[in-house]
């Protein structure tokens, strides 16, 4: 009884979050619609409240907890106004990404450099379609990023806490560049190897969607240096674990449940985690397969089928749930060492279920 108590409670306040996050998105927004003199902005705005839709609002939940670890009282419009921040900058990373690794789908839909291509003038030669989709959507990341940035000044206006806070936000934006540049020269190197790998996603990734989400809201509270430490100890193995579940579905999910597609890794060739695991335990003859296969733009469905048989018997997945469990663990333990109230931890142990359980 006391479980389900707390995970309904949690529930309930995970979607009061979300709704007045998405308020602060909508109102900003509006206004960008609404106050420029530039139809061009009216017109990327859309793009981006709709980009928008679907998202799990992770980023602001976090920030909203590590609020209530320095403080008893509700979250401030501050906060959410700072999660609608990292909501945006969250947006730029994800557009960028999707450019990078040539996605064509997003949450169900299709990215925006994709949604561009369509929208560009019909005269065009195809070439130059997907030139001016892919430069159009460079720029709608941008404006996002920079709207990030005026919407996290706003939430801090005259807040006493507002440069501790500015400094995690520089490091976080510093070492998300970082790890997507590490991203970038990895692909095609399939064969890294799992320290390598898993640096890279800390700084991609496992960071900047929990750690610093919880620390901000922390600091912004003026929580005590224990307790900010603790969020890291608890969100960077939870992090890594995020984008391990990530790495299992990028191969295996079910694309109409996850929005993107399955295949999207294998064909880049992504450097990740549960290939390398595969590569390192392949015989030679299945390391030739997999080598053959994983980067080859054209891999029909037989091939794909071929890689995720072969991923699986050399225990690969086996290896890579194991890690998402010991990370699992290793997040759980740190909620019992003291360094969080009671009703945040509540929370905070929710959320570990909720980013390492997600669908196959």
């Amino acid at each position: 009884m006391i479980t389900q108590k707390l995970t309904a409670t949690a529930s309930a306040d995970d979607a009061r979050v979300r709704e007045a996050v998405d308020g602060e998105l909508r109102r900003f927004l509006a206004r960008k619609k609404q106050g420029s003199r530039c139809s061009e902005t009216a017109f990327f705005a859309e793009m981006i409240q709709q980009f928008l839709e679907g998202g799990k609002r992770l980023r602001p939940l976090f920030c909203s907890i590590g609020w209530s670890l320095g403080s008893p009282e509700a979250a401030p419009q501050a906060v959410h106004r700072l999660g609608a921040a990292l909501e945006l900058f969250h947006a730029f990373a994800l557009i960028h990404d999707d450019i990078m690794d040539e996605s064509p789908m997003r949450r169900g839909r299709p990215t925006v450099h994709r949604l561009l291509t369509a929208d560009a003038p019909a005269a065009l030669p195809e070439a130059r379609r997907q030139r001016y989709g892919t430069n159009s959507a460079i720029l709608v990341g941008d404006l996002a990023l920079v709207w990030s940035g005026e919407l996290l000044l706003d939430s801090l206006a005259g807040h006493v806490h507002a440069p501790a806070v500015l400094d995690l936000v520089s490091t976080m934006r510093e070492e998300l560049v970082a790890g997507q540049f590490r991203d970038l020269r990895a692909t095609g190197s399939a064969g890294e190897n799992v320290e390598s790998v898993l640096e890279t996603i800390r700084f991609k990734t496992a960071t900047y969607t929990i750690d610093y989400p919880l620390r901000l809201g922390a600091t912004l509270a003026n929580a005590p240096a224990s307790t900010v430490a603790a969020c890291s100890d608890y969100a960077v193995p939870l992090g890594e674990a995020f984008q391990l579940r990530d790495d299992l579905l990028g191969l295996f999910g079910d694309p109409r449940r996850t929005g993107k597609s399955a295949t999207d890794d294998l064909r880049e060739g992504k450097a990740t985690v549960l290939m390398s695991c595969a590569l390192s335990s392949a015989t030679p003859r299945q390391r030739r397969q997999l080598c053959a296969l994983v980067g080859n733009e054209t891999v029909d469905d037989e091939g794909v089928a071929t890689v995720r048989r072969i991923v699986r018997e050399t225990g690969a997945v086996a290896a890579v749930e194991q890690m998402i469990l010991d990370r699992r663990d290793q997040a759980l333990a740190v909620l019992e060492c003291g360094a969080f109230p009671a009703q945040p931890r509540g929370a905070l142990r929710e959320l570990v279920f909720q980013v390492t359980d997600r669908f196959m």
